[in-house]
């Protein structure tokens, strides 16, 4: 129960914080790609965040995230679209035990650009305010709902990618990097 708490609260923490939720993956198996850079345990310039890749073998990682000391467990592809590089997460609930309250949460699909260097991680989340204004505008067109004030991708793998290659380069469309230190 502890750990669906968790998990809810970090959804909803992601969601408050201007990421935009997907329900379906930025990913299909042609673009799927791996980076042995990625693997390692990295943390951000204040150290209250910790990020774990590791590969599973089977073309994706596990990823660890620890925010002030509380973990969460995600699934995670690495995606090349183009000259780009993309990550995208998905919460791993297998430690949540009690099934009725599972079928109440909604795992969602996060992505941004990411830039692998030896020592440097950058992290680069779609921005919601960014892709809400276009929306309303009319200038960027891709399937969402609103769901309780926060925007929701329902968009296709394909469409998804279209859509993240062709504003990859917008300074505007994805969030300030997170940077993140490799830990030896």
């Amino acid at each position: 129960m502890r750990y669906a708490i968790i998990v809810v609260g970090g959804l909803c923490a992601v969601m408050l914080a201007g990421c935009v939720p997907s329900l379906h993956p930025l990913y299909t198996d042609d673009v799927i790609v791996l980076d042995s850079l990625l693997a390692g345990s990295w943390v951000n310039e204040g150290g209250n965040e910790t990020w774990e890749f590791y590969d599973t073998m089977n073309r994706s990682y596990e990823l660890f995230y620890t925010e002030d000391e509380v973990p969460a467990h995600f699934e995670t592809h690495l995606v090349r679209l183009g000259d780009y590089l993309f990550l995208d997460t998905y919460p791993d609930d297998d430690e949540i035990e009690n099934d009725f309250y599972k079928l109440h949460l909604v795992p969602a699909h996060i992505f941004g650009r990411v830039w692998i260097s030896l020592d440097t991680l950058r992290l680069s989340l779609l921005d919601a305010d960014w892709l809400k204004k276009n929306l309303e505008k009319g200038s960027v067109k891709l399937a969402h709902e609103i769901v309780d004030g926060s925007l929701v991708l329902t968009a296709e793998p394909e469409k998804l990618q279209a859509f993240a290659k062709k504003y990859a380069d917008d300074p505007d469309a994805f969030a300030e990097p997170t940077v993140l230190t490799r830990q030896y």
